[in-house]
């Protein structure tokens, strides 16, 4: 249990610290972090959970990834390829993947 609460002490240091320089978090890193608990707490018999629900968030993940992408294609037609370029590479630093195809944008995960 002690490396449970050292582990949940360095993650939030870690996060402090990342959010005061950069205010961009790694998502792998916070998916190895919440790994990494998941598998000290099933020793346990713990189980940690998000304090949402994960379907709701994943709904508005989609939608405001539709609405980057939308104004990013908007950008495109209008020859605005800074604009495009600078939302594309945010999203880069935010672990998201662009792949521009004939149907249209699309993004992954990192």
């Amino acid at each position: 249990i002690a490396t449970i609460f050292d582990l949940v002490r360095d993650a939030n240091y870690y996060l402090k610290e990342v959010q005061d320089k950069t205010g961009i978090f790694s998502h792998e890193a916070l998916v190895s972090i919440l790994a990494t608990l998941s598998k000290m707490g099933e020793v346990l018999g713990l189980e940690f959970s998000m304090k949402q629900e994960q379907g709701n968030n994943d709904k508005r993940v989609e939608q405001l990834m539709e609405l980057l992408l939308e104004l990013r294609q908007e950008a495109r037609a209008n020859r605005d390829f800074k604009t495009a370029d600078i939302i594309r590479d945010r999203l880069k630093e935010l672990g998201v993947a662009i792949e521009d195809t004939p149907q249209g944008a699309r993004w992954k995960w990192q």
